[in-house]
């Protein structure tokens, strides 16, 4: 973000003076593929930019000829910043002014060329794969402590651009996915775990790939345990590995779970036989505290391992989930239980959270019905 937009800009710039008729225009962006135009008076200053959204809003709705000059047609007061910018500038100037197109502009006034929201989307994705390769190359938890600090500070440059939420949230579970595996991989040399068959488990809005900017730890490890092995041994070993994993999350940002919803909890580390037991107690019996627990269990994905232990537990979970409809029912009653924070005048509520006055929680009153497990339900 750092980068001045004069490395940015790759081409020369293209633009019209205003009395330029507005079809030549329109053959201009078409054949020469640029999504808008410039237009400049005598001194190369720009006066007006015209975009390809605007041939609905400003040419095809309001009837308007093509001969007409393409001055009476553009927004005039293009946004303009110095071409010794840098790209932080731009995105922060986009998102203020919620325009997708600025002008370069030399010490003069004069055009040196557009950016545009995809070129700085683009620089983006070249700083996803940047701190995707820190990542990989780290080989201890303090080089992946700053990969993790990269990733919010890119989160919140994408954010400043206008990037939409469920973008952001998805690069988010991405990287810190790539982060979990580093630091599971790390770990496993100072582990033996040979011989084991296991995976690492997520929960939650990891589970759901809907993390956000601040999020802390919702994991488990689901193994096998063969008649020659030892339960308890086994058990104890991988328990020990995860306390340190789940230690070193916590370094790199991932807080540890209030609730202990971690695979270091003796509880969260079991056979696959006994996390089907477990969701199966959760289903016979839908009481309050089996329907929360569904709803932060039931999304979960295998990180690390043997993936093939977690789609064995996913289709144990499908069919008796779809074979109870009392469960279903209760699991739909209590999603429908949320109500939305508005008032008797289509006004918001803002102060059901004494601790927060003035504010609403999204994720209690906005996303906790759309985060439901609904692939549980038949038909969904």
């Amino acid at each position: 973000m750092n980068s001045s937009l004069a490395s940015i800009i790759k081409q020369e710039p293209i633009a019209v003076m205003p009395d330029t008729p507005t079809r030549q225009v329109v053959e201009t962006m078409v054949s020469r593929k640029i999504g808008s135009m410039v237009v400049v008076d005598a001194e190369q200053q720009p006066v007006g930019i015209f975009t390809q959204s605007d041939v609905i809003t400003r040419i095809v709705l309001p009837g308007v000829s093509l001969d007409s000059p393409i001055g009476t047609i553009m927004s005039p007061d293009p946004i303009t910043l110095p071409i010794v910018a840098n790209a932080y500038d731009a995105a922060l100037a986009m998102a203020l002014h919620g325009v997708r197109h600025l002008l370069a502009v030399d010490e003069g006034g004069r055009l040196m060329g557009v950016v545009s929201e995809r070129d700085l989307f683009t620089l983006q994705r070249v700083g996803l794969r940047q701190v995707r390769q820190t990542i990989d190359a780290a080989t201890n938890i303090d080089m992946l402590l700053m990969a993790s600090q990269d990733v919010r500070q890119l989160s919140l440059n994408m954010l400043a651009q206008g990037i939409g939420a469920e973008q952001i949230t998805q690069f988010i579970s991405a990287l810190n996915d790539t982060l979990t595996r580093r630091i599971i991989e790390i770990n496993l040399d100072k582990h033996d775990l040979y011989g084991i068959e296991w995976a690492w488990l997520s929960f939650g809005s990891e589970g759901r790939d809907e993390q956000t900017f601040n999020t802390d730890q919702d994991n488990g490890i689901i193994y096998i345990c063969t008649d020659i092995m030892d339960r308890e041994q086994t058990q104890l070993v991988l328990i020990d590995f995860a306390r340190d994993v789940n230690a070193d999350l916590d370094k790199c940002g991932f807080p540890f779970c209030s609730g202990n919803i971690m695979a270091s909890n003796p509880q969260l580390c079991l056979t696959l036989e006994e996390w089907e037991e477990k969701f199966d107690n959760w289903i016979r019996t839908p009481e309050p505290q089996a329907l929360l627990n569904a709803t932060i269990f039931f999304d979960f994905r295998p990180l690390y391992g043997k993936y093939n232990l977690a789609d064995r537990l996913r289709l144990t979970l499908l069919r008796r989930t779809r074979s109870n409809p009392l469960f279903l029912r209760m699991m739909a009653g209590n999603a429908l239980s949320v109500v939305p924070p508005l008032g008797m005048f289509r006004d918001f509520v803002t102060d059901s959270d004494p601790e927060h006055p003035g504010t609403i929680d999204l994720k209690k009153y906005g996303t906790r019905l759309l985060s439901m497990p609904l692939g549980y339900f038949p038909g969904a």
